[in-house]
């Protein structure tokens, strides 16, 4: 190995090829698909809406039908796939 190896390194640029790095922070990735940004505030508002209305919709499930909270959960939830199923139609 010579010494023009040992200056280009494995990436084979030479020694004058450099590279600037922008001392800067790269910006945060997408919270989602439509690139919103939300704040820590606001994450904690929308979480606990939709947490609160699926603990509203389990609790009337089991209410109306006398069942415990689990089996509520589990109804609730094949009632939403059932739903999206005949939606979307039979395959």
């Amino acid at each position: 190995m010579g010494a023009g190896a040992a200056e280009t390194g494995a990436g084979g640029a030479g020694p004058s090829a450099r590279v600037t790095l922008d001392p800067r922070p790269p910006p945060p990735p997408p919270q989602n698909i439509q690139n919103y940004r939300w704040d820590a505030a606001e994450v904690d508002a929308r979480l606990a809406g939709a947490m609160g209305a699926a603990f509203r919709r389990v609790h009337d499930v089991a209410t109306a039908r006398a069942i415990p909270l689990r089996t509520a959960a589990f109804v609730v939830g094949l009632q939403s796939v059932t739903r999206a199923t005949m939606n979307r139609g039979f395959d």
